[in-house]
């Protein structure tokens, strides 16, 4: 409860809930992230998306804007923070923008980068921390486009050693492991494999 004046209502940035009031201390004052312009209120107002106000007994409506990098609902008496693979531009956000696939949001939450190069990939796409989301491709992946997962080698190929590409040659007496698995021995970053069987020479 609270007071507002002589008047007979409810002034502004008060708000009388209930009616049958029989003075003014029945008035409570607006609480953070509301206000009331008008006297005789039976409720305050809520703050506008992208807007707070941490006053108490608010009569003017809600000018905190949250600033980039941070947003707010209707109704709240403070910012957050964007979280993770989400980020904002501008002033006065109701809601975060997801960042695109192969980026991940950095630390200030204003922007996205740090696009995963060729040869790297994925981990989970956008991630919720300033982790990086980008890892070297494995031994029988590769990724040739930018900002996409990793993907096993054909059969019958193997992993160049920057893992942007897939190879089909083994030295003599070796031959490329299956798809996407990590042999040892022979040329090809350890996935070629030496020939388990022998082989009738072709009719000539």
């Amino acid at each position: 409860a609270g007071s507002a004046g002589c008047s007979g209502q409810c002034q502004p940035g008060w708000y009388g809930p209930s009616s049958g009031a029989t003075s003014a201390q029945e008035c409570l004052a607006c609480q953070p992230g509301s206000y009331m312009p008008l006297a005789a209120a039976s409720a305050c107002y809520v703050c506008a998306g992208g807007s707070f106000s941490t006053a108490t007994g608010l009569a003017a409506a809600c000018g905190d804007v949250c600033t980039p990098g941070m947003y707010s609902d209707v109704g709240m008496s403070a910012c957050l923070s964007c979280p993770g693979g989400t980020f904002t531009a501008g002033f006065g956000t109701s809601a975060c923008q997801s960042c695109a696939t192969g980026t991940y949001s950095a630390v200030s939450r204003t922007t996205c980068g740090q696009t995963c190069a060729v040869g790297q990939g994925l981990t989970t796409g956008p991630v919720a921390s300033e982790q990086p989301a980008c890892t070297v491709c494995g031994a029988g992946t590769f990724s040739a486009v930018p900002g996409t997962y990793c993907s096993a080698c054909p059969s019958g190929t193997f992993a160049s050693p920057s893992r942007d590409s897939c190879l089909a040659t083994c030295n003599p007496g070796f031959e490329p492991a299956a798809a996407g698995a990590a042999a040892t021995g022979g040329q090809g970053a350890g996935l070629c494999v030496g020939c388990g069987f022998c082989k009738e020479c072709p009719a000539t």
